[in-house]
């Protein structure tokens, strides 16, 4: 079962959507405080591409590079055995070696970076993420004091784009280098191994309800996000024939909840991060559904070193309320930003 809200603020949440365990839409209506009908939002409604906005018949320019549902559950049931939780763990470790200041420097050709005049220049290494910090914890402490509870203040930063972050300008977007990957994320400046590169957007919140078995979920749809971009239950997990889900775009914090990104919202570069591609493939083409788990696990453990044998940036989460994507390498003006 799955509920859409409207992220928690002083505009109120407002309920849109409440599908019951079959799917099928409620056919009650409710009424926001706007006083506006809200009803069931049915029917296809496009991603659009571009300027931040969510327009009908709009291409698709996808950003991510996913997995299927049903490859995307068969590996999350393998990385649940202890072998692909070390795998990752080494090759990860391996991967991410802050650099020191020496060597920072001798990247960085000593200048600032290679967009020397960027607004990011005042801000590098520990100091830019410190700089993150600073403004989270403001607005983390402005929402508990205007909504009064803990919970709601922090669903309410995870489902936003924090105000204050213009100094958080190193990426963009533009057609990936990956094959049939549709857009990618690019520094336009010298980012050092170990420096913070743009935000995870929270345009959407997935919580998860109740324990064990359930299947209870609310959707909450942050405040910032236009009506016109709110999609319906088919559009957020299944996706349509032309788009995929939007759970493509989405990131897990813990048991609990994810965050999802909105792939029309690319207009800020401090919250490029749903931009990022896998720079490898599961190769789900050339496995049959019958394949034996050994088979299985040889192709994703395949997949799962060359995926991290090509990234260069990992996430990250900071203050256990917004997700930040880091360099796990040093990455060069104009090379593209690549996760596993």
């Amino acid at each position: 079962m799955t509920m859409m809200t409207r992220s928690y603020d002083t505009r109120h949440p407002r309920t849109s959507n409440v599908h019951t365990e079959d799917g099928r839409a409620d056919s009650n209506k409710t009424t926001p405080r706007g006083g506006r009908t809200q009803g069931p939002r049915r029917g296809r409604m496009s991603i659009g591409a571009g300027n931040g906005t969510c327009s009908s018949g709009a291409m698709i320019l996808m950003g991510r590079r996913t997995l299927s549902t049903t490859t995307f559950g068969r590996l999350h049931s393998l990385m649940k055995t202890g072998f692909f939780s070390l795998l990752l763990a080494a090759s990860s470790a391996s991967a991410f070696s802050p650099h020191s200041d020496t060597s920072r420097r001798q990247f960085l050709g000593g200048v600032a970076s290679t967009a020397s005049t960027g607004i990011a220049d005042r801000y590098q290494g520990d100091d830019l993420e410190s700089r993150i910090d600073e403004v989270l914890t403001k607005r983390s402490q402005e929402l508990l004091d205007e909504l009064g509870d803990e919970q709601t203040a922090r669903e309410a930063l995870l489902s936003s784009r924090l105000p204050g972050l213009n100094f958080l300008d190193r990426s963009e977007v533009r057609p990936s280098r990956i094959f049939g990957a549709g857009r990618g994320l690019f520094a336009i400046e010298d980012v050092p191994c170990g420096e913070v590169i743009t935000c995870y957007p929270g345009d959407a919140l997935l919580r998860r309800d109740g324990g064990g078995g359930d299947d209870e979920r609310t959707l909450i749809w942050g405040a910032h996000v236009l009506d016109e971009c709110v999609l319906d239950d088919e559009a957020v997990y299944a996706g349509t024939e032309s788009e995929p889900p939007l759970t493509s775009y989405s990131m897990t914090l813990d048991d609990r909840y994810s965050v999802l990104g909105h792939p029309s919202l690319d207009d800020n570069a401090a919250y490029y991060g749903h931009y990022a591609n896998d720079g490898a493939s599961a190769g789900e083409g050339s496995r049959g559904e019958g394949s034996g788990a050994e088979e299985s696990i040889a192709r994703y453990s395949e997949y799962m070193l060359e995926s991290v044998r090509r990234a260069n940036a990992t996430f990250r989460i900071i203050s256990d309320k917004h997700i930040v994507a880091v360099a796990t390498k040093n990455i060069r003006a104009g090379e593209e930003v690549l996760v596993t």
